[in-house]
């Protein structure tokens, strides 16, 4: 019975070093989790296209970063960002995380970019490699410039087309929802409707110029930058 007594003291004592050597292991466990989540690799740019078309409201920016290592495969995408541009237009910034510890040191890694209209119809895309050297460091790839899609099939780009004389200038509509494209001398135009007391204003600023088209009926009025048109009849 005193050895009995004499060896509770001790145990206490031991049951107590026990306990506060996994209480310091907390925060030591915490710090671990707090410095890897600290090493995610960011890769950073923008996209931009060099046509002068005004962006849809609904168009959606997304961005890959997918693992080119194997050419005879779909590229799985390691990381993906989508941006709802809600009339954002070019540029747009970009910024995707990734793990450095998922890079192989040999990989390929690659960013692909695209715009859609907001209904999966591609607009625009990347047609070259952009790649992400793997390893902790941050990358920033600048801008990367998108090509536009061809996204009309053959023929059906005349179906609801209308075409406008404005004077000597001919102007294409191509009615879409909430929106038109205007061809002027072949370049292109996306132009948002706008609120108007009469009629369809559509109407975007591209390249620190304003492009509109009013139409009323059988005929319109247009503006782009600092010409006037005259009045347009269909």
């Amino acid at each position: 019975m005193h050895l009995l007594k004499s060896a509770l003291p001790v145990l206490i004592l031991f049951g107590g070093l026990a306990g506060c050597t996994e209480a310091t292991n907390t925060p030591s466990e915490a710090s671990d989790s707090v410095e890897a989540q600290a090493e995610m690799k960011e890769v950073t740019g923008q996209i931009s296209y060099r046509e002068r078309i005004a962006l849809r409201p609904r168009a959606v920016a997304e961005i890959e970063l997918q693992d080119i290592s194997v050419a005879d495969r779909a590229a799985p995408v390691l990381e993906k960002q989508i941006i709802e541009l809600d009339g954002q237009q070019v540029p747009v910034n970009f910024k995707l995380s990734v793990d450095p510890r998922e890079l192989e040191p040999r990989g390929r890694y690659s960013i692909r970019a695209a715009i859609n209209d907001g209904n999966d119809r591609l607009l625009f895309t990347t047609d070259t490699v952009h790649l992400v050297e793997p390893g902790p460091e941050d990358v920033d790839l600048g801008l990367l410039i998108l090509r536009q899609n061809a996204t009309a099939p053959e023929g059906e780009e005349s179906e609801g087309m209308r075409v406008y004389s404005c004077g000597d200038t001919n102007a294409a509509i191509m009615p879409g929802e909430d929106m038109i494209q205007l061809k002027v001398d072949g370049v292109s135009y996306d132009l948002p409707r706008i609120p108007s007391a009469s009629g369809e204003k559509y109407q975007a600023d591209i390249d620190s110029q304003t492009i509109m088209f009013w139409s009323k009926g059988e005929t319109a009025l247009m503006k782009i930058g600092e010409t006037s048109y005259p009045e347009c009849r269909s």
